[in-house]
C-alpha cells in the first residue's frame, strides 16, 4: 500500500500583542492624582457652633500678658511694727508682714517711683515702717495717701527700681474675661496666676483665681496687660454665710481711676 501522508493544516502564527505602556502610565498617574485629591483637598464646609467656639477660644488664648511683663510692674512690699514699750511698761511684740503692689508711675527726672497697693498693707499705725524689695536691697517707702473708704493706698520711693516699668494703663473687665496676676504668697516671689473675672458684688469685683496671703495689693490684668483691679481679699462669703473657695475680691478700675486722678497720677 502506498504510504499515506497525513496533510497537516498549517495554521498562521498569531503575532504577539504590543503592550501599550502609554495607557498603563496614564492610568497610574490618574489614580495617584485622585488619591492625592482625596487626601489633601477637603470639601469646604461651614464651621459648626462647636468649631467656632474652639477657634474663638484659641484666638483668645494666644493673646495674654507675658510673665516678664507682670513681674516688671509688680513689687514686693514689707511692713513691720518695731518692738515698743509704752509709758505703762507694756512691750509690744514686733510684727512683720508682706504684700504686693504695682508700679503706676515712674518720674525719671525726680527719681521717684509711685506704687499702688492696699491700705491694709501699709496700715494706719504711725510708727509703721514700709519698705520695697529691690533685688538684694530694701528701700524705704512713704505713704502718699490712703483711700477714705476703699482698701487702696499709694506709696512712693525716692529712687528707681531695677527692671521695673509702669503699667500700660487701666481698663474695664466683663464677666468671663480672662485675667492674669503675679503676687507673693506661700513664701515665694512673683507667683503667676490666671483665672476669670466672675462679676461684681456691690462695689467690688470677684475673680476666680488663686488668691492667698501675700497677694494683697496684687494687680489684676486683662489680656492686653492693662490693670483691671487690685486684689484686697481672698475670701468670698455667699448668702448662707459659708465661704466660696477659689475666689478673690478686687477693687475695680472705676474707683482706682478716680483715686489716681485725685492724686494726679492717672494717665488719661
Amino acid at each position: 500500500m502506498p504510504n499515506m501522508v497525513k496533510n497537516k493544516s498549517i495554521m498562521p502564527k498569531k503575532k504577539p500583542k504590543k503592550y501599550n505602556y502609554k495607557i498603563e502610565m496614564f492610568l497610574v498617574i490618574t489614580t495617584i492624582i485622585m488619591l492625592l485629591a482625596i487626601i489633601f483637598i477637603k470639601p469646604k464646609t461651614e464651621p459648626t457652633i462647636i468649631t467656632k467656639t474652639i477657634i474663638k477660644y484659641r484666638e483668645v488664648e494666644e493673646i495674654k500678658p507675658t510673665y516678664e511683663y507682670l513681674k516688671s510692674v509688680t513689687v514686693r512690699i514689707f511692713g513691720y511694727l518695731p518692738q515698743k514699750t509704752d509709758e505703762s511698761g507694756t512691750t509690744r511684740i514686733q510684727q512683720k508682714w508682706s504684700g504686693t503692689g504695682v508700679v503706676i508711675k515712674i518720674d525719671r527726672k525726680k527719681q521717684i517711683t509711685y506704687i499702688l497697693t492696699n491700705a491694709h498693707v501699709v496700715t494706719e499705725e504711725e510708727d509703721t515702717i514700709i519698705v520695697i524689695e529691690d533685688g538684694d536691697r530694701l528701700v524705704n517707702a512713704q505713704v502718699i495717701k490712703r483711700h477714705k473708704y476703699l482698701d487702696l493706698a499709694v506709696i512712693k520711693i525716692g529712687t528707681l527700681l531695677n527692671n521695673k516699668i509702669e503699667i500700660k494703663g487701666c481698663a474695664n473687665s466683663k464677666p468671663q474675661d480672662k485675667i492674669y496676676l503675679a503676687g507673693h504668697h506661700l513664701g515665694k516671689k512673683y507667683l503667676y496666676g490666671e483665672g476669670v473675672f466672675a462679676g461684681y458684688r456691690g462695689y467690688s469685683g470677684i475673680i476666680q483665681a488663686p488668691v492667698l496671703f501675700g497677694n494683697s495689693g496684687s494687680g489684676v490684668f486683662d489680656k492686653y496687660g492693662k490693670l483691671v483691679g487690685i486684689v484686697f481679699a481672698g475670701e468670698v462669703y455667699n448668702d448662707l454665710g459659708s465661704m466660696d473657695v477659689a475666689h478673690g475680691m478686687i477693687v475695680e478700675t472705676y474707683n482706682i481711676k478716680m483715686f489716681l486722678r485725685e492724686l494726679g497720677l492717672l494717665k488719661e
